[in-house]
């Protein structure tokens, strides 16, 4: 069972009641969200999960196309993931944003994920 998170990512109450996920596409989306909102190393219980912002991405002089693919692999890593639907990045004065959709393994696209880092 998934929990639903808003876009704050704190759990979603309506009257009291905590609402779980009812779509594949929202259970999908959600994980992306979380995997790429995730240090690499920060998940003691699998430390190759996440992004590796610390060893690839922060503090060096990455060109944007590389931070593009680490996050376009890690999107296809995600279980149920089959293909990215879109995807389109800037990076500007060291701040990269990320917007994507993605098809799942039923083939539902999930609702457009934003990322914001500053690099």
């Amino acid at each position: 069972m998934d929990l639903l998170l808003g876009p704050d990512h704190d759990l979603v109450f309506v009257n009291g009641e905590t609402p779980v996920t009812k779509t594949d596409f929202e259970v999908v989306g959600q994980r992306l969200k979380i995997r790429l909102l995730t240090f690499m190393g920060e998940y003691v219980f699998n430390t190759s999960y996440g992004v590796p912002y610390f060893q690839s991405i922060l503090g060096t002089r990455i060109r944007k196309v590389d931070v593009d693919n680490i996050f376009q692999q890690k999107i296809l890593e995600e279980d149920g993931v089959v293909e990215i639907v879109s995807f389109e990045s800037t990076l500007v004065n060291g701040v990269y944003n990320l917007k994507f959709t993605a098809r799942n393994d039923k083939n539902n696209i999930t609702p457009l994920i934003e990322i914001s880092l500053s690099i």
